[in-house]
């Protein structure tokens, strides 16, 4: 083996520095630092570890190289080999100061810390000189736009709902001009009407995108009234776009007049004509408003027979909440009927005359179908009592319960059994505890402050308590401190009761979900000396029997399938429409199993009769829609197959299949003259080649692509039907009318509660320190959040275009100092 210490090593293309080099000295370790064993141990694993005698010297190079994992090594060029006093060193010179002294170690050495040493001394000697105004170079080149600037900030103050008022902050300025001493922000006022023009710009951008759309568009609608109180009309669109759902705010539609079915559809109208998208529209989803039933009617009207009832879809979260509200009606407090004039500006009293004559015959019959309406095979109708509004502005056509007295005939009809004698809806009190009907956290928040205000005055008399102290003393003790502390005592998870509201879908399922979860923190604490007071100033009457506490469970269990249905339901971007019959066959059968069910106590029995026959007064309600029975015979799960093995009858499953064969051959279907051209072409392929139709394999002519489909097999395994049809278009062309068809009815939203999500932007954008909003900056601030989600929606380029045009006429028209920028 070659000796490594000799000079020898300049045959391996080294280098022997010069006299005239100089070169900074990397020292090895000296012997007075590190014995010279431990050198010696270092080369020796070094020459084991790189095989010196099998490699060259570039060779060791390359793999220590690859090796060096710090980032100090890229300030320096690739390391050269040299030899100096007879040891191989490498060459490390520097790339910001190529003329400084070059550093050398030897290559056995792997120490960085003369190396980190002169990085950080040159990277101090290479910092900008104080005073320097802007950044050179910032961004990996990027120039400042003064007009890309404006837009950028206007859309970011849009979609993150900032105040106006931001560009004013000193901190935020001081930022901005960090990176740009040149950069010119907009006045507040000055945002405010350019977000105004961006939504003008998108708006003409936005409609022709969906007037270019190869598809149809849905839409779902819901009244809002923002924090300022101005009304809006709240519209989404959904389409499907490469093969994915997809879904944005379309418009906020100011309303000045009451909210009637004829005046929603002119608004509706008119906001459809303004982006050319009126004859697109396909499925239209909306809650359970009766003037909902008008609007859709009229729109018949006002857009030529396109949309119809047919094509409406009831918004089947909003069904859900209906269901539940029904279960849990007997276990709530009676509230007083309104007085026979009472009534609200919106309800179309055409449309509940109308309904209830529907309901009380049973809804056995429904338009455009020659057979009988679809309802469970237990299901009787009972005729329906009262009309309540519902949580928002619209009135409810459907927010009722059932009659208890029509109902309790009907379960006895069908053979349930079910004592309305022994059925008890009051809650089990102490017989001291009367007046149960008075409001009770008031007085128990009475109660507090004054056994609070005893604890303080105690501790005063002890101690003197500055007021800071008096008021932390005053505060802290509270009954969220003491569950806290039955908590630890109990081992359980320190949890918050939660509080069911009303307007919030299911919140009463998670509430009593974790009152049993905080059952022993609960029941410890309301078992206190303090609290365990009888009468309205105690707690005592809050503490629960095991019996209600077993009812609890029961009908936890009936609820929490409610609240994982709506969960479903109400996913994003994920049209479900095809489900909604499924669930409802899902939960029918589980109500039928708890109202027979003799282990279950009678108020829970009671209650899922009444959602059952709410729920199969919906179930009913969707033969009244094309859009159910055709989304599942257009699934590949479902087809036809589901309807049977749901033991359907004949006929509803041959006007299924009719209904969907009329959509086809009206909307979709290839008219013969279409087709024609294909086929003359196709008969000249096949004369020149008569193997030709083994790459465009096609129907026979009198084939129907549709037949053939309800023909082939389901596909159980299939989660994606978007998808599915968009491969099924993309490599068949013959499946191409089919497959639009298809993604037509399978993107329509089972809910509206997109829409919803919309008014939660809406919230965003109005705060309570941003009343001041007047209805145009709320629409187009509000409405460009969503856009600006969308990635390509708004136009950046076109309105980079507009404001820097802006910039130029304002510089020849001085006045105009709202848009002057500096270039």
């Amino acid at each position: 083996m070659a000796n490594r210490d000799e000079p020898q090593a300049s045959q391996n293309n080294s280098v022997t520095p010069s006299d005239d080099d100089e070169v900074e000295e990397v020292p090895a370790p000296s012997s007075a630092s590190k014995p010279a064993e431990d050198d010696a141990r270092k080369k020796a694993r070094f020459e084991k570890k790189y095989k010196i005698s099998e490699y060259t010297d570039k060779e060791i190079l390359v793999k220590q190289m690859a090796s060096w994992r710090s980032s100090v090594y890229d300030h320096f060029e690739p390391p050269e080999i040299i030899v100096v006093d007879g040891e191989i060193k490498y060459k490390f010179i520097c790339k910001t100061s190529p003329s400084t002294k070059p550093l050398t170690r030897a290559r056995w050495d792997d120490s960085t810390s003369n190396l980190v040493r002169h990085v950080n001394a040159c990277n101090k000697s290479s910092k900008p000189p104080p005073g320097q105004k802007a950044i050179d170079d910032f961004a990996q080149g990027t120039t400042y736009n003064p007009a890309k600037f404006r837009v950028k900030l206007n859309i970011w103050i849009a979609r993150r709902h900032r105040p106006y008022n931001i560009v004013q902050d000193p901190e935020f300025l001081e930022l901005l001009r960090m990176l740009n001493a040149k950069v010119e922000v907009p006045h507040p006022t000055t945002i405010s009407r350019d977000i105004r023009e961006i939504f003008t710009i998108t708006r003409e951008a936005v409609g022709k995108m969906l007037q270019e759309h190869p598809g149809r568009l849905h839409l779902c609608l819901d009244g809002w009234t923002s924090p300022n109180v101005i009304s809006f009309l709240g519209i989404t669109v959904h389409r499907v776009h490469d093969g994915k759902a997809e879904t944005f705010i379309l418009d906020f539609v100011k309303l000045i007049n009451s909210h009637t079915g004829v005046y929603l559809s002119q608004q509706l109208t008119t906001c459809l004509k303004a982006y050319g998208i009126e004859d697109k529209i396909l499925g239209i989803t909306a809650d359970n408003a009766s003037n909902n039933n008008t609007l859709v009617a009229d729109l018949e009207t006002s857009l030529s027979g396109i949309n119809s009832r047919q094509t409406r879809v009831r918004c089947f979260a909003h069904i859900l909440n209906l269901v539940v509200k029904a279960i849990i009606s007997p276990f709530m407090k009676k509230k007083k009927k309104p007085s026979a004039t009472s009534g609200d500006d919106d309800t179309d009293d055409d449309d509940l005359s109308e309904d209830d004559e529907d309901i009380s015959s049973g809804q056995k019959k429904r338009k455009g179908s020659q057979s009988g309406g679809r309802t469970h095979k237990k299901a009787k109708t009972a005729k329906t009592c009262t009309q309540a509004d519902d949580d928002d502005d619209l009135v409810d056509e459907d927010n009722e319960l059932l009659n208890e007295d029509d109902l309790l005939r009907a379960l006895e009809e069908e053979g349930l059994d079910i004592d309305e004698d022994n059925i008890d809806f009051t809650h089990e009190t102490n017989d001291d505890d009367d007046n149960s009907e008075d409001e009770l956290d008031a007085d128990a928040d009475e109660y507090d402050a004054e056994e609070i205000d005893a604890l303080v005055a105690e501790i005063e008399a002890q101690y003197s308590l500055s007021a800071a102290e008096q008021r932390f003393a005053r505060y802290t003790v509270t009954k969220l401190v003491e569950l806290a502390n039955c908590c630890i005592k109990e081992r359980t998870h320190d949890l918050q009761m939660v509080r069911a509201i009303a307007t919030r879908w299911n919140s009463l399922a998670q509430a009593i979900g974790r009152a049993l979860k905080l059952r022993a923190p609960l029941t410890r604490l309301l078992s206190m000396p303090k609290y365990d007071k009888k009468g309205k100033k105690g707690l005592a009457r809050f503490k629960l029997s095991k019996k209600e506490w077993d009812l609890l469970e029961q009908l936890h269990a009936v609820l929490t399938m409610f609240l994982r249905a709506t969960d479903r339901v109400s996913r994003s971007n994920i049209p479900l429409v095809h489900e909604v019959i499924p669930v409802i066959d899902i939960i029918t059968g589980k109500l039928l199993e708890a109202m027979t069910n003799d282990e279950l106590p009678a108020q829970v029995r009671y209650g899922a009769a009444l959602g059952y026959r709410l729920l199969n007064k919906y179930y009913s309600a969707t033969d009244e829609s094309i859009m159910y029975r055709c989304a599942m015979l257009l699934h590949p799960k479902y087809k036809v197959d589901y309807f049977r093995n749901q033991k359907w009858k004949a006929d509803w499953i041959t006007a299924a299949i009719e209904i969907l064969r009329s959509e086809w051959e009206d909307h979709y279907k290839p008219k013969p003259d279409e087709t024609a051209p294909t086929s003359a072409s196709q008969s000249q392929n096949t004369h020149d080649d008569p193997f030709a139709c083994l790459d465009t394999y096609t129907i026979d002519e009198d084939g129907d692509v549709l037949d053939d489909w309800l023909k082939t097999p389901t596909h159980p395994t299939c989660t994606d039907p978007l998808l599915h049809w968009e491969n099924q278009r993309k490599v068949a062309p013959m499946w191409e009318p089919l497959a639009r068809m298809a993604l037509d009815f399978l993107s329509v939203p089972a809910s509206s509660t997109d829409v919803e999500r919309a008014f939660s932007r809406g919230g965003l954008t109005v705060s309570k320190r941003r009343h001041s909003l007047n209805d145009e900056s709320t629409r187009a601030a509000t409405v460009i959040s969503s856009w600006a989600a969308v990635p390509g929606l708004i136009p950046e380029a076109a309105l980079v275009a507009t404001f820097a045009d802006k910039a130029k006429r304002s510089k020849k028209k001085a006045s105009d100092s709202d848009i002057e920028l500096v270039e």
